[in-house]
């Protein structure tokens, strides 16, 4: 399902691996679980570093302001699936014209 480089550095399941997102303004990456924490425990520190070294899951090394990180957030998959039921619920509403959420 993976290349087998990446394989060992994700949790997976049969539904696919968790993972985090980093988001800046131009860049959307995937980074292990791992690297999303420790992104994330440096950017709470009061003196935070002008620069971050992060590696994305297929181990692309990149160096970002930490200024210019707007989020770092989990992704598992029960997140994901929540998700594209709820965007194919919305779609559905927006073809049907029902302004009513059918799960409220």
């Amino acid at each position: 399902m993976y290349p087998s480089r990446i394989r060992g550095y994700v949790q997976s399941d049969e539904r696919g691996p968790t993972y985090y997102v980093v988001r800046t303004a131009e860049l959307y990456m995937r980074v292990t679980p791992q690297t999303g924490r420790a992104l994330a425990q440096t950017l709470r520190k009061w003196l935070r570093p002008r620069w971050v070294r992060v590696t994305d899951i297929t181990g692309s090394e990149i160096w970002l302001r930490s200024r210019d990180i707007e989020l770092v957030a989990e992704s598992t998959p029960d997140q994901r699936d929540g998700q594209r039921k709820l965007t194919k619920q919305l779609e559905k509403e927006d073809e049907d014209g029902d302004a009513a959420p059918a799960w409220g």
